[in-house]
């Protein structure tokens, strides 16, 4: 049976290392971790390592775990990165959205604003948005974080330098791109209009579709993900 996980922050390194915080309080109140228990550390930069538990003080918010931590492991980038732009949707299927976005390997996540967005996912809805990828992380066991950008315009994202496809009924069938960085670009309930169509085609973005009946902004892309995925 693997380790429990938790998250410290980086740079993860070699030595005596307190957790404090949420990390603390679930290592000792919910999973009732003590000394001499065995962990597994990662930073979210890549860096994981084996770790003992050496002591627990405080209660509450004010517990904390100090453990010593062997050397750590690190693993490199993706030579092949996704970034994952997407009119929020509705409730908590933005955050079901980035849990499964996470165990896929997607490396960014930005919420986009379009003609026909609903939803702002500002402020507090962010912070839980990746507290949901860090869970995601613990439980994959994937050494790197996601990164969830700040809403962009959608106009702002096509200026970004890095090649795009945009998802849209009227695409030829969507297949995996050749190696290296990408952007997937997701609509909202109702799609993306005619108008932005045509203004990401002029931007040089390809339109692609799924060869499936139309679907859910989170389900269109993770779907769009796992193509990827599995293609690189």
């Amino acid at each position: 049976m693997s380790a429990p996980r938790f998250f410290a922050p980086p740079p993860l390194s070699a030595g005596p290392l307190t957790l404090a915080g949420p990390e603390a309080k679930h290592l000792t109140a919910v999973l009732r971790l003590g000394p001499g228990d065995a962990v597994e550390l990662f930073d979210g930069e890549g860096a994981r390592a084996a770790a003992t538990v050496q002591a627990v003080r405080g209660k509450g918010a004010k517990t904390a775990a100090e453990l010593f931590c062997e050397d750590p492991v690190r693993t490199e980038p993706p030579a092949s990165p996704l970034t994952l732009a997407v009119a929020a949707p509705k409730g908590d299927r933005f955050r079901w959205l980035i849990e499964k976005a996470t165990e896929l390997g997607v490396a960014r996540v930005v919420p986009l604003t379009c003609e026909r967005s609903t939803v702002d996912p500002g402020g507090g809805k962010l912070d839980k948005l990746r507290a949901t990828a860090l869970a995601a992380c613990k439980q994959c066991r994937r050494d790197r974080l996601p990164e969830i950008a700040e809403p962009v315009l959608f106009a702002a994202f096509l200026e970004q330098d890095v090649p795009k496809t945009l998802f849209h009924v009227s695409g030829d069938r969507f297949t995996a791109p050749p190696s290296g960085p990408h952007a997937i670009l997701i609509g909202p309930e109702g799609g993306f209009t005619e108008e932005e169509v045509k203004i990401a085609a002029a931007a040089g973005a390809r339109v692609a579709a799924l060869t499936t009946p139309i679907l859910r902004t989170e389900t269109a892309a993770i779907a769009a993900a796992a193509v990827f995925a599995a293609g690189t």
